[in-house]
């Protein structure tokens, strides 16, 4: 996707590469479609400038995913761009990169476009205004024929509005919806979750007024059940069953009250699994789980076949067998103004003028020769990018390819109209055209090309019998419920310290040595337990045999390694306590610190003992850095501090222990300090 690269990350790529690596760039300048973000598809022609001797061109100009009539369709609307009053420049640009397109996908496929009424109260975030899409999903049943299916719209909101439209007027058709979302968008959900927020705050009264609200009160008739008496009740199920079974138990009590429909018990099935973890880790705070709950985002997926509304921009690189464009009639004429605070001409050859100005009214613009022109540049940029997403849009299709425009007002100038349904009905439209109902939304045919019974060739499977459900509690909730993204962040404080490198250094052999020789050491340390027993010219006799690091790494570590064990301050650390002791070399552990699932390896823990209870703990982590003075090890030893700091929470997490009862210490092994932290 190089044409969606930015100016600044081409920098970085030539930093990576330096002068004597490879880079190949792939990409397709019709395609770009992320301007808004920096995009520049002129960077295609600036590499090919400045390798034009090494490079050879093979234009790549067929589809193995679209079907003929879909190609055909293509070809049609983008042949021709002279159908509708485009500015000459955009034109020219387009038509410089344009080439008429050939088809080895699907030969039987089928593409339309549609026309209706839509009246100008209708609003793109109302469910109801989407109707017809649910008529045509009914229609064709492309989840029963196990096809994918794609409603590709500009907006995320608007299609939030159409995944609730399918999920109220399509009986039993999955749907998912692009991006992440909590799951409290359900009433089921949120009924469980104020049943959770009034266990633990008896005297919140929202959380006690939408229960009394809730399908609840047709069992419990509130208000004539008194507060403290349903308190006990939700209470005791609680304490006694967890969160997973205390879920369990509402849902199936809400199920008998009112069917669940699938939405909310895929939603359901998210919290059960929620619930699930904190019941694995043994965290009973329900004000945690609560804000979990709300908090955390999950991505819908209901399946491979289940139909997914999504952004065009989302839509990049992927293919459905069906694709529906139904929201043409909300996009901006394709030559709409920016309005962008700034406008900026940055100089490509350090050579010409950089400046960057908040843009001002368009009279004073026009004003100045030099930001009228950079105006209209921005303009042709914008004005192709467009055009790029309705490319884009209409090439995810295999199959099918339905777009919906809005008919044309007897009012409208439509030969000034520079719009993408006036593009599509200029060079669409066929002389025959007839009025078609598909269930009970009406529309004009105003195109058709390929087999318009397409989904006829595949028939509806026969459906088999449910599957008998596992009954245990893992087993039935990982089978039902779809998988979703970890809830929890993970953090590894080990490998997120900083420190400034020049760009190329991370494929320097010198940094892959420095890697190398870092562990090489960590290695060599944990084969010590206590250093009265260890025989250090037979460690690193034995460990040189099954290490696989250059020779050099071997020897620096074995001399760093033997030199460290012998200094007087860190052998203390190797000497085994008088009292009762547990020791740690090279534990790898797993815990959740405020909502954070923090993983790492402690490198020497020593567990101190009297009398059966712990009394102290030695917590003790090895760096190789190279280090020359005092000042650069306690500014590299700051740097290790947020480590530390989690490494000493979850110490204090796995043995429930006091703050000051843990010791945290850094060892350099290069200039053989010990720093307290």
């Amino acid at each position: 996707e190089f044409q969606d690269s930015n100016r600044v990350q081409l920098v970085l790529i030539r930093s990576l590469a330096g002068e004597e690596r490879n880079v190949c760039v792939v990409g397709d300048d019709d395609q770009a479609i992320y301007g808004w973000r920096g995009g520049n598809p002129e960077l295609f022609r600036e590499v090919l400038n400045r390798y034009n001797k090494k490079i050879q061109q093979k234009p790549l100009h067929t589809s193995y995913r679209c079907g003929k009539a879909i190609v055909d369709t293509v070809n049609k609307v983008f042949s021709n761009l002279s159908a509708i009053a485009l500015d000459s420049e955009t034109r020219n640009l387009w038509e410089k990169t344009w080439e008429e397109h050939s088809s080895k996908g699907p030969q039987d496929d089928y593409a339309c476009l549609l026309e209706m009424p839509f009246e100008k109260t209708q609003k793109k975030h109302n469910p109801d205004t989407w109707k017809f899409i649910a008529d045509i999903l009914n229609n064709v049943e492309p989840h029963r024929r196990k096809w994918t299916t794609g409603i590709l719209v500009r907006e995320r909101a608007t299609a939030v509005a159409i995944g609730e439209c399918i999920r109220k007027y399509c009986n039993n058709i999955p749907v998912s919806v692009e991006g992440s979302r909590t799951i409290t968008d359900n009433s089921a959900v949120l009924t469980v979750m104020e049943l959770l927020r009034f266990c633990a705050h008896p005297g919140n009264s929202m959380a006690w007024r939408y229960l009394e609200m809730s399908p609840l009160r047709q069992k419990f008739d509130f208000p004539e059940t008194s507060k403290e008496s349903f308190l006990l009740y939700v209470s005791n199920i609680l304490s006694e069953k967890g969160f997973y079974d205390f879920i369990n138990y509402w849902i199936g009590t809400l199920e008998e009250l009112s069917p669940l429909d699938s939405f909310s018990k895929y939603r359901l099935d998210q919290l059960k699994e929620m619930a699930l973890y904190f019941d694995l880790q043994k965290i009973r705070n329900v004000d945690s789980f609560i804000k979990h709950a709300e908090t955390t985002e999950v991505e819908d997926y209901a399946g491979e076949t289940s139909v997914q509304v999504m952004t065009i921009h989302k839509a990049k690189g992927l293919g459905f067998e069906m694709v529906i464009l139904p929201d043409i009639i909300f996009h901006k004429n394709l030559d709409t103004p920016e309005r962008e605070l700034l406008i900026a001409n940055i100089s490509r050859d350090n050579k010409g003028e950089s400046w960057i100005i908040k843009k001002p009214r368009g009279p004073v613009i026009n004003m100045i020769p030099n930001l009228a022109k950079k105006q209209a540049l921005n303009q042709q940029d914008k004005t192709f990018e467009a055009l790029c997403v309705l490319y884009v849009a209409m090439t995810r299709a295999k199959n099918a390819l339905y777009i919906v425009i809005p008919t044309k007002n007897n009012n409208e100038q439509s030969d000034e109209k520079v719009h993408s349904a006036e593009l599509l009905r200029k060079n669409l439209s066929q002389p025959n055209i007839e009025k078609i109902e598909i269930g009970n939304s009406s529309f004009t045919l105003l195109y058709s090309n390929g087999n318009h019974k397409w989904f006829k060739s595949k028939p509806i499977p026969e459906i088999q019998p449910p599957k008998q459900e596992a009954k245990s509690q893992a087993g039935s909730i990982f089978a039902k419920s779809p998988q979703t993204k970890l809830w929890l962040e993970r953090h590894e404080p080990s490998k997120e310290h900083i420190s400034e490198k020049k760009a190329d250094w991370l494929f320097h052999e010198e940094s892959r040595l420095a890697r190398d020789f870092g562990r090489a050491v960590h290695e060599l340390f944990s084969k010590v337990e206590w250093a009265s027993d260890a025989d250090v010219d037979k460690i690193i006799s034995e460990w040189e045999k099954s290490a696989t690091y250059k020779e050099e790494v071997k020897r620096d570590a074995a001399i760093q390694f033997r030199e460290a064990l012998n200094d007087k301050e860190i052998r203390k650390f190797f000497t085994k306590p008088k009292n009762e002791s547990i020791l740690w070399r090279e534990k790898n552990f797993d815990v959740v610190i405020d909502d954070k699932w923090i993983s790492g390896v402690f490198d020497r823990v020593i567990i101190c003992k009297e009398n059966g209870t712990i009394k102290n703990i030695d917590l003790v982590d090895f760096k190789t850095n190279r280090i020359h003075d005092d000042t650069a090890l306690q500014e590299t030893a700051a740097s290790y501090k947020e480590q530390m700091f989690f490494y000493k929470e979850a110490l204090k997490k796995i043995f429930s222990v006091a703050d000051e009862k843990i010791k945290t210490y850094l060892i350099f092994t290069a200039p053989k300090k010990v720093v307290e932290m």
